[in-house]
């Protein structure tokens, strides 16, 4: 994290890269054939401005990721080589798009309002570097992950509260029919 001049605006971001080496093609040795590959699999950067009381903050998130589940592989996933759709209901996850961006409105202490592009609450993160699991569970692509919305939480100190209402993506396996 980098705190932008002397602001609270902090910026956020990361990049992760996979290198594989493969030899036991047993079928192909010999032939010169490498199944060894580079690849980028996740860019985002984002800016964050935390709310006070009485102000308005936001956050914003851009990039692209590779998306694999336990169940899924990232093309799978981003709607290749089955139906077409994708399982995100956002578009592919390997396009360099915002993933996140809403507006926070802090009235009082423990009341906080958010408006835009929103992640759910609850369960998997969908940009890979911010996920806080090692990897993404059976249902990454059951229950939407993103959503365009507004949501109200509330903190009391012993008991944090919410209530929402949003749009998931056109297609997701439980998303809006």
């Amino acid at each position: 994290q980098i705190t932008v001049a002397n602001t609270d605006i902090t910026m956020f971001g990361g990049v992760s890269a996979m290198y594989s080496a493969q030899n036991n093609d047993h079928a192909l040795r010999g032939t010169g054939f490498s199944k060894d590959g580079f690849s980028v699999n996740n860019v985002i950067v984002g800016l964050t401005k935390p709310a006070q009381d009485g102000g308005i903050g936001f956050t914003a998130a851009f990039g692209s990721w590779e998306a694999p589940t336990v169940v899924a592989s990232s093309k799978v996933v981003n709607g290749e080589n089955v139906v077409g759709k994708n399982l995100i209901g956002y578009g592919k996850t390997t396009d360099f798009k915002p993933w996140l961006a809403f507006v926070t409105y802090k009235p009082v202490a423990g009341l906080t309002l958010d408006a835009g592009l929103l992640w759910t609450q609850f369960g998997e993160r969908p940009i890979t570097i911010l996920n806080p699991h090692i990897t993404r569970g059976v249902l990454f692509t059951a229950n939407p992950v993103l959503l365009t919305g507004a949501r109200a939480s509330y903190d009391a100190g012993v008991v944090k509260v919410y209530a929402g209402a949003g749009k998931a993506g056109d297609y997701q396996l439980m998303g809006p029919v």
